[in-house]
């Protein structure tokens, strides 16, 4: 029997203890997870948003970066590299990363609110 959890055990754990806003336990989780698969794009972007809640853009923002690599074509990754950005003080960035959002989504709201806050 293999004492180690399997990788779908551990992003349903993470999902329960970010649903009782447990950050850094889910954190845990995901960093166990992501060893196990590190090209899934669910798990690369559930640390950066941990690591959002537990209030570390500047750490968020690489696994931002590599979610938006890994799904390319996703608005939702380049709007989250904006927030980490934004949230780290690098507005250009952020603007970048927004616009890059929605030149793959015009009607990517979440997007245009940020951009917005933005100026």
């Amino acid at each position: 029997m293999n004492a180690e959890p399997a990788f779908d055990t551990l992003l349903a754990e993470a999902d329960v203890l970010a649903q009782t806003s447990q950050w850094a336990a889910a954190l845990e989780c995901l960093t166990q997870a992501h060893a196990l698969q590190p090209q899934h794009t669910g798990t690369v972007t559930g640390l950066g948003a941990c690591l959002l809640r537990l209030d570390q853009p500047l750490q968020a923002r690489p696994y931002f970066q590599r979610a938006a690599e890994l799904a390319p074509t996703q608005p939702e990754a380049f709007n989250n590299l904006g927030v980490a950005c934004a949230l780290g003080g690098d507005w250009p960035a952020a603007e970048a990363a927004y616009n890059q959002a929605l030149a793959l989504h015009p009607d990517h709201q979440p997007a245009w609110r940020n951009l917005a806050q933005l100026r």
